[in-house]
């Protein structure tokens, strides 16, 4: 048997392969501060801009990193979305429309077991998400806005984002 080298990818898929990159981008979402009930909106969307490389553009959400400075370590539901559309009133039950909803491209679920202890705040770093995302044909952003589960007291800028995305 005689061994031959292939080549699994053709040229123009080898340019796509070399133009794709990951990419950390930070986000502080606006939150409306103050004591929250447990299924409450705790932010609504704030953009992570430049999320993919191109106008309607396409990736991966690979990693989520939550710095929680408040130190609540609260679960939350991290929703990522293709548009700007409210998930509801700040500090109120969700109340997205379902042509809104229609946006939502998946959620990253943070838990309290999943945090780790910075004494005067709280980390967690959620990997190996792979939800597949879009942009809206006009643009290269998407957005972030998450829902407090459990009820808990947050500042208005107690939260940072780290959104890992695969950019193809």
């Amino acid at each position: 048997m005689i061994a031959t080298k292939s080549n699994p990818t053709s040229r123009s898929e080898q340019i796509v392969l070399n133009q794709m990159g990951a990419r950390i981008i930070n986000v502080v979402p606006r939150i409306g501060g103050g004591a929250v009930a447990a299924n409450d909106v705790l932010a609504n969307c704030v953009e992570i801009p430049k999320a993919v490389n191109s106008k309607g553009g396409t990736g991966s959400l690979y990693s989520l990193t939550l710095l929680d400075k408040d130190d609540v370590g609260g679960d939350l539901d991290v929703f990522i979305l293709r548009a700007d559309h409210d998930l509801g009133t700040l500090n109120a039950a969700i109340d997205i429309t379902d042509a809104d909803a229609q946006d939502i491209l998946g959620v990253v679920e943070i838990r309290s077991g999943d945090y780790i202890d910075l004494i005067g705040s709280q980390i967690a770093t959620i990997n190996n998400i792979g939800i597949s995302v879009q942009a809206n044909e006009n643009s290269t952003s998407l957005y972030l806005a998450v829902v407090d589960r459990t009820g808990n007291t947050y500042t208005e800028s107690g939260l940072y984002f780290g959104v890992g995305i695969l950019q193809d």
